[in-house]
């Protein structure tokens, strides 16, 4: 067996003890947060509450290229998320992640991070009384996220999260391209960030008057002529 593993600076020990009892096979032994394709699992480790994010469905081709080629799901999770915090935005704390290796196939693999029990998901901020806030917020984050060069490609309403003073935070890092970008990318993350036409055109507009674009009603028409959500 052969073990991939990372733990940030400053963990606890009994967090560190928690992560080898894990990578020999200990249950989780926590309440289940949401389990689709992957399972979350708040777990409090000596009073620490933390969340780990196991990585459950891996085809067969994929077991064998992260076991060789690739940095795992949980690994990428580890360093996005850390290089986020390193450029100024939020993302729950990353504690730390594994992978365990056997017969050439990664077997197990998971990421632990703190637990953010303030922020909730902005899903259908839209039908919220402060909408307008929300649109100028997320436009806010969005277009900062893309002048660093931040495209995450899971960026939706469940993977952003908000408390009660403005601050957000995100999470499911794994799919996070840093690049310059271009003018797709941004549309498709304005697109995104919201669960209607309605809440993708506030955005859109909030966006390209931040940006301090020209034609703002042109950029907006642009938008919504590749948006085709629900209300």
């Amino acid at each position: 067996m052969k073990v991939v593993k990372k733990i940030s600076e400053g963990v606890p020990q009994a967090v560190v003890d928690y992560v080898d009892r894990l990578i020999a096979g200990a249950p989780y032994e926590g309440t289940v947060l949401k389990k689709l394709r992957n399972t979350l699992t708040l777990v409090n480790v000596d009073g620490t509450k933390l969340v780990v994010k196991s990585f459950d469905h891996f085809s067969l081709p994929n077991r064998f290229i992260y076991a060789y080629f690739r940095k795992s799901k949980a690994e990428r999770s580890f360093l996005y998320a850390q290089r986020l915090i390193d450029l100024g935005f939020g993302s729950p704390r990353p504690l730390a992640f594994f992978d365990v290796i056997q017969h050439g196939m990664v077997r197990r693999s998971c990421y632990l991070s703190v637990y953010d029990g303030l922020s909730k998901p902005v899903v259908n901020w839209h039908r919220r009384d402060n909408a307008h806030e929300y649109a100028k917020h997320l436009a806010q984050l969005t277009l900062s996220l893309h002048e660093a060069g931040v495209f995450h490609h899971d960026y939706n309403t469940d993977n952003v999260l908000c408390d009660d003073n403005w601050n957000f935070s995100m999470v499911d890092l794994n799919r996070i391209h840093f690049w310059k970008g271009d003018e797709d990318e941004r549309i498709r993350g304005i697109i995104r960030i919201a669960d209607s036409n309605d809440g993708v055109a506030a955005v859109a507009r909030e966006y390209a008057t931040l940006r301090g674009m020209d034609d703002v009603d042109g950029f907006v028409n642009k938008v919504m002529s590749r948006c085709h959500k629900s209300e």
